[in-house]
């Protein structure tokens, strides 16, 4: 069980061009500057706005119907041609070899993230012969990550994540659907806050199982659901999360299986905007040892990200 959190080390962040990505922090009276104003619609590109979506704010908040998590607010279907990245408007990829607080032991590279031409974003964790120089040596994975940091954040409502990922008994891999608090460049974690809407870790090879947590300044909570064998991560499910101002609730194809409220934490950094983050980790605390018979690439798929209802907010900042 991940008890400590996914990220604690800062990342170099990627894009598909040579535009670097403006980081976005989001604290306190600071908010209301930090966005542009205007439509985001014609920003975002490729990714799609609910028919409910209003234009922008003066505070660059891009709402739907908050109160209602039946209206589609925002999504990403990962339309495009085989090998094009994702949509650089919304994700960036990270560039990072340094264990991310967890000894991980990818090194992350942004052509690991793709489209695959069918509708899906594959993030490929595969061998590597020390291309790259890691935290402890000449690289031995290469893998992906990918972030809407600094180009898109959401406060509330309810996300859907359709997906499939490496299934139990896959040594060393360790996938996760979470996000951060876009105020994470200026106060660090855990002060940020964390949201583990899905994790499952190559370290227990025994069970199928997977995790969701919330991490803060006031503590954490988390809950393993153990899966039976006709459970197979590598089909896919529908990951989500259900956030209201004063509860966080998390589950998978249609079943709740974890839940935290406000008063459950002494500290509760959820009342933010957080960006989103995908990737596919290799070995570290939690994805244990890579074993040299272990038959990789591991591949991550995902089909849809999606928003219902829920508050959209846009980051200045440069977009690739």
């Amino acid at each position: 069980m991940d008890t400590e959190g996914r990220h604690r080390s800062s990342t170099t962040l990627g894009t598909s061009s040579s535009s670097a990505m403006a980081a976005m922090g989001l604290g306190g009276s600071r908010t209301r500057r930090s966005f542009i104003k205007g439509v985001l619609a014609g920003a975002i590109g490729g990714a799609s706005l609910g028919a409910g979506t209003a234009v922008a704010l003066e505070s660059g908040i891009l709402r739907g119907n908050s109160s209602n998590n039946a209206t589609l607010t925002w999504s990403d279907e990962f339309d495009g041609p085989s090998g094009a990245p994702p949509n650089p408007a919304i994700w960036s990829a990270v560039v990072n070899g340094a264990g991310n607080g967890n000894q991980e032991l990818e090194y992350y590279i942004p052509s690991a993230s793709a489209l695959d031409g069918n509708g899906n974003l594959v993030i490929t964790a595969n061998r590597d012969s020390g291309t790259y120089q890691a935290w402890y040596g000449p690289s031995r994975f290469t893998s992906g990550e990918i972030r809407t940091q600094g180009r898109l954040a959401f406060r509330y409502g309810r996300l859907e994540v359709r997906a499939a990922f490496p299934s139990a008994g896959q040594s060393g891999a360790w996938p996760a659907i979470w996000l951060l608090g876009t105020n994470y460049n200026n106060v660090g974690w855990p002060a940020c806050g964390e949201i583990d809407v899905f994790e499952s870790f190559g370290r227990d090879l025994s069970t199928t199982q997977i995790s969701a947590a919330v991490h803060s300044s006031g503590g954490s909570k988390s809950q393993l659901r153990k899966f039976s064998p006709a459970h197979d991560a590598s089909q896919f499910h529908v990951y989500t999360l259900d956030w209201q101002p004063k509860s966080i609730e998390i589950g998978v194809d249609g079943h709740t299986y974890f839940v935290v409220k406000k008063g459950d934490l002494s500290v509760w950094p959820f009342s933010q905007p957080y960006f989103l983050i995908l990737n596919l980790a290799i070995g570290g605390t939690e994805g244990g040892n890579v074993s040299d018979a272990a038959t990789m690439p591991y591949i991550a798929r995902f089909d849809y990200v999606r928003l219902y209802g829920g508050e959209l907010y846009r980051a200045t900042g440069p977009v690739g």
